[in-house]
């Protein structure tokens, strides 16, 4: 059985709301592919405890399992903390804290 490094807490510093530089990715295909393309840089991801929504906890184990891999911090909250971050977005019962998207070179922009 999976036990988390550290509980889901607003207080948490590096958790809170207005990070600079970074943004929350949330639901499953978006963290799983930010997790996996690595052109972020990835700060912390958050599940849900006890979740059991549409994407099975099979699902949230194999996020869990490549963000541990990468040493990733993972923190486990209640649907409210997790609803709270997200403004009452769809989360699937996982959020990931990452940096902004890289901006390309003007050159590649066509400027």
């Amino acid at each position: 059985m999976w036990v988390p490094k550290r509980k889901l807490d607003i207080k948490t510093p590096g958790f809170g709301l207005n990070i600079p530089n970074t943004e929350l990715l949330y639901g499953r295909t978006p963290v799983l592919a930010a997790l996996k393309q690595g052109q972020r840089d990835i700060l912390g991801l958050y599940i849900q405890g006890g979740y059991e929504g549409d994407h099975s906890r099979e699902h949230i184990m194999e996020i869990v399992d490549i963000a541990e891999s990468m040493d990733v911090m993972v923190k486990e909250g209640s649907r409210s903390e997790l609803d709270q971050i997200t403004n009452d977005g769809v989360h699937q019962g996982i959020v990931l804290r990452v940096g902004m998207f890289p901006a390309p070179p003007i050159k590649e922009l066509g400027v």
